[in-house]
């Protein structure tokens, strides 16, 4: 017999004529037999009965699909309680019984662990003080120092709250010999974190203020100020800290004195007359810095505005200016120096009289002698000072004028704008100097005339042509003038 892929249509009549052979198919091969794939049925060789090809082929797929449904049914049942092996009647146990406990959470944990643990004493940290472990050494006297004795109960133990502070300064002192320099560091911090409650330990931390560590005597300094600021045993080791050859100690020396104010104020005269300038500089800065309250170091401000050393007559003249108004005798010190060679030095003292306003009255000649200086920002800072002493004065305006066509044209600006404050005197100088061919002075002069209002109403012909001006900014600052000058003009 031949084989099924060689017989006719004939010999396969009961197919359906769906299924009819396409030999261009693949083979596939199945338990043994050969099947053939047209795309829409599989139909399968047998040799002895080709008449059941269909019926073997349907019962394959029936087969299949019954498999699949079986296993689809199984995977989609709900899965019975209880364990395995356990009969289905028996009777649940109970919720109390099968509720498993809750575990905490991490941050419960965490406080159960802090409410059981005990805090540390002061006593606690008094004796840890005496560790062999610096680390541990250093803990401690952290602590103690951010304990607040002066708060009813911020100490527990056995320690009394009035002593507490004085066992934790003596545990203290103990250790500022240790061998480690952040040992002893840390130490001194924590006494002045304490302050006054410390003033057991002023003499030894005194001797501190000797320390090889640089960091050790800082603190020190910044101990001392904190625990008995007004000593005069502090005060006289904080102007030792003055030539301190570390900057970190001596600047922390003159911002304590600062602090501390008028009882340093000896200390700091005293820090003048040294023979090293840094540390006049230093105690002279202090004084300007301390202000008003230093009035009894005007004096010697006074006198060191003579000495040779430039920044030393300069820093005088600026602490003088920083003591303030209330201090009379500062004006005639600031007039001498304004005929100091160092034009640094006049510069300060316009600067310094103009800010003393008219407490500086009488050194409104001086000033105008001053408008000759050859240093041009000199003159400027005294065409300042003027004004702001007395605008109004009398001999301002004429003074003014003189300086009105200086040949650089910042002092003619600046003499513009004092001319602005000083009324009706002024219209006229300020009419003249729109007659000039800079825009700029014309500007400030506009400006400046604008500044003075109704009373300047005789400049209204000489502002109207700087309308058609070919400059557009002086056009505007014109027409502005105009209408300040008189504000019911139409446009």
């Amino acid at each position: 017999m031949l084989p099924f892929y060689q017989v006719s249509r004939q010999q396969v009549k009961g197919l359906d004529e769906r299924e009819s052979i396409n030999r261009r198919n693949p083979i596939y091969r199945f338990a043994g037999r050969k099947k053939y794939c047209n795309g829409d049925t599989m139909v399968t060789e047998n040799r002895h009965h080709p008449q059941k090809m269909k019926e073997t082929c349907r019962m394959d797929i029936i087969w299949k699909l019954t498999l699949g449904m079986a296993f689809l049914t199984v995977g989609c049942a709900k899965p019975t309680s209880g364990k395995i092996g356990e009969r289905k009647d028996a009777p649940e146990p109970s919720e109390e019984k099968t509720a498993r406990p809750v575990r905490p959470s991490e941050d419960q944990v965490v406080a159960r662990s802090k409410s059981s643990r005990k805090e540390p004493t002061a006593a606690d940290w008094n004796r840890q003080l005496q560790d062999n472990d610096a680390a541990r050494r250093i803990q401690a006297a952290e602590a103690l120092g951010k304990i607040d004795f002066k708060k009813t109960g911020a100490i527990t133990g056995p320690a009394r709250q009035e002593n507490a502070a004085q066992d934790a300064v003596t545990a203290l002192m103990a250790v500022l010999s240790d061998d480690r320099s952040y040992v002893r560091q840390s130490v001194v911090q924590a006494l002045g974190r304490i302050g006054s409650e410390a003033r057991g330990a002023t003499s030894v931390l005194i001797e501190k203020s000797k320390d090889p560590s640089a960091d050790v005597r800082r603190e020190t300094v910044l101990a001392l100020g904190r625990i008995e600021p007004e000593s005069s045993q502090v005060l006289s080791t904080l102007g030792k800290c003055l030539r301190d050859p570390d900057s970190s100690v001596n600047k922390a020396a003159t911002e304590v004195l600062v602090q501390i104010g008028k009882p340093a104020v000896p200390t700091l005269m005293a820090g003048m007359e040294d023979k090293d300038p840094q540390v006049c500089l230093r105690s002279m800065t202090a004084l300007g810095d301390i202000g008003p309250a230093a009035e009894q170091a005007i004096p010697a401000l006074s006198s060191a505005v003579e000495r040779k050393e430039s920044p030393i007559r300069k820093k005088a003249v600026e602490s003088l200016g920083k003591i303030g108004p209330k201090a009379k005798t500062v004006t005639p010190a600031l007039i001498e120096a304004l005929k100091e060679t160092d034009g640094d030095v006049r510069h300060y003292a316009a600067e310094t009289l103009g800010a003393l306003g008219s407490e500086a009255k009488s050194a409104m000649q001086a000033l105008i002698e001053t408008l000759n200086d050859r240093d041009t920002a000199v003159r400027m800072q005294a065409i300042r000072a003027l004004v702001r002493i007395d605008p109004k004065a009398k001999e301002v305006v004429p003074a003014l004028q003189k300086v009105q066509h200086d040949p650089e044209r910042d002092v003619r600006q600046e003499v513009l704008v004092a001319l602005g404050q000083c009324g009706k005197a002024a219209v006229g100088p300020l009419v003249e100097s729109l007659k000039d061919l800079d825009s700029t002075i014309l500007i400030y002069a506009a400006e400046s005339l604008g500044r003075i209002g109704p009373e300047a109403k005789e400049a209204v012909p000489a502002l109207l042509p700087l309308l058609k001006d070919d400059e557009e900014e002086v056009r505007k600052v014109a027409a502005s003038a105009l209408k300040k000058i008189d504000p019911t003009r139409k446009e």
